[in-house]
């Protein structure tokens, strides 16, 4: 009986399973091969592992009989014969004393189709009749395939070699997903890294690593402070029960905050304007709030402030915090105050007439504490410029003028800085003109009284109407004396 040996190696298929930690994702039941007069080849995979961070390989083997002894198979040692002896290698395998002789069993294990680990039954050190061939756990490295490649020999109808139970089993300790929330950060802002595992129970520990604080580096969620400006990457490494580790990445781009210069505090006085501009790094958009809104200017808004302030009894003050944005990232907050201060008044200043001589007042009302300054255009009239203090009334005596003197005051108050509407306002400084001594008058009934007294101001007073001339009054006497049964005498007093 004749059996036909392929010396060209087979494609043997088994169930692969889906990639998962700690599972056996190729299976495959095995063969039996006898007498095979040459070498026999069966391949298995390959097999997807790129899920897998580490892998095992298993065969199990049995020779229909032991080596060694005469009628049992034999190992390379026992096939001296030829030239060269058999030297046992599995790439030559009927080279000098192996033809005709040597039976083996030789197993290759492969990752993206390189051997990573070969087996080989049959030679000195490894004649067990049965057993299993197992190499790993390994790491895969990044590997996308496994394989295994099974040759056996055998040259006698007796001898029979028999491999089952082939697997390749998988622990999968890949990274699922990562992602940085937000991937686009701002300088001083923290954010989060965020993973999830393929399978959880086949992976031993995490680690993240990157630049800034990661505050829980060994949890697949955690926060990162203080990240510096610039585009980074995050890296998690998962590490499988095999010590192997696969690592994933992410992206995180962390942008400058922006910056801007400190505001001084303003001191203004009541209905004056105020012009805020605000400078920073590059250009960022400003936005501000204010906590008091008596000054004038309202509670929230965005840009430069400019704007009028309030009028106000008495000092107030208001804190502007001013923060810059740009590019999303918000900057450091700078604050600043606004003091609006009343402005005082004083009430109008009615005009005066004095006479030489005389005592001369300014008595201005208006804010107490106020000082009132003053300007005087006529200094004959006694009074310079000056100022006083309200509610302090001031007056100057005894000026004497030989002809009218007129001043014109103006009067302007301030108080704390702030300077209030001026008032204006005269005062005038007559001369005292000298009465005129007058003749006595003796007339009759019903004659005729002129006296001229030289000035049209000039009033008189009568203490006797009984003579046909008024009590009182202003210019010259002109009257038509009464009819009298006595003599009636009248006393005439001219007020110049």
């Amino acid at each position: 009986m004749m059996r036909l040996v392929s010396m060209l190696p087979c494609l043997a298929f088994g169930l692969a399973q889906t990639l998962s930690a700690q599972t056996i994702i190729f299976s495959n039941s095995g063969s039996s091969y006898t007498d095979t007069d040459g070498v026999t080849t069966d391949v298995f995979g390959p097999v997807n592992v790129s899920n897998c961070t580490s892998i095992s390989f298993s065969v199990e083997y049995n020779f229909s009989m032991p080596f060694a002894g005469a009628g049992n198979m034999e190992s390379s040692i026992e096939c001296p014969f030829g030239i060269p002896p058999c030297q046992g290698d599995p790439t030559d395998p009927s080279g000098g004393g192996c033809d005709q002789c040597w039976d083996f069993f030789y197993a290759q294990f492969q990752l993206d189709g390189n051997n990573v680990n070969t087996q080989l039954v049959g030679v000195p050190g490894s004649t067990n009749q049965s057993g299993t061939l197992t190499f790993g756990p390994i790491c895969t490295n990044g590997a996308t395939d496994a394989g295994i490649i099974l040759q056996t020999q055998t040259w006698a109808a007796n001898e029979t070699i028999t491999f089952s139970n082939i697997t390749i089993t998988c622990w999968d300790g890949s990274v699922a997903t990562v992602e940085a929330n937000p991937a686009m950060g701002c300088a001083g802002q923290p954010f989060n890294l965020v993973a999830t595992l393929t399978n959880p129970v086949d992976v031993s520990n995490t680690l993240w690593a990157g630049p800034g604080t990661i505050v829980s580096p060994t949890n697949l969620n955690t926060i990162v402070n203080a990240a510096p400006v610039g585009t980074h990457t995050y890296t998690l490494t998962a590490t499988d029960d095999n010590a192997c580790t696969q690592s994933s990445t992410v992206e995180v781009t962390v942008s400058p905050a922006p910056t801007m210069v400190d505001p001084p505090n303003i001191t203004v006085c009541a209905g004056e304007t105020v012009d805020v501009v605000f400078n920073g790094s590059v250009n960022p958009e400003f936005s501000w709030v204010n906590s008091n809104t008596d000054i004038g200017l309202d509670a929230d808004g965005a840009g430069d402030i400019s704007f009028t302030t309030a009028a106000v009894q008495d000092p107030i003050t208001a804190t502007i915090t001013v923060t810059p944005k740009e590019d999303g990232c918000e900057g450091p907050s700078q604050t600043f105050t606004i003091t609006v201060k009343p402005v005082p008044f004083i009430n109008p200043h009615p005009d005066s007439v004095y006479c030489s001589g005389e005592w001369i007042w300014m008595y201005p009302t208006g804010t107490n504490g106020a000082t009132v300054n003053w300007t005087n255009d006529n200094w004959d009239i006694g009074i310079g410029d000056g100022f006083l203090i309200l509610p302090i009334n001031w007056g100057s005596c005894c000026t004497q003028v030989s002809q009218q003197v007129v001043a014109n005051f103006v009067m302007t108050p301030t108080l704390n800085g702030c300077t209030g509407d001026p008032v204006s306002f005269t005062m005038t400084m007559n001369p005292i003109i000298p009465s005129p001594d007058y003749d006595n008058q003796n007339v009759c009934s019903g004659e005729q009284v002129d006296v001229f007294l030289g000035n049209p101001d000039f009033t008189w007073t009568n203490t006797n109407p009984n003579i046909g001339l008024a009590s009182s009054g202003t210019g010259d006497i002109s009257f038509t004396a009464a009819t009298v049964s006595t003599i009636t005498t009248g006393v005439v007093t001219v007020i110049p």
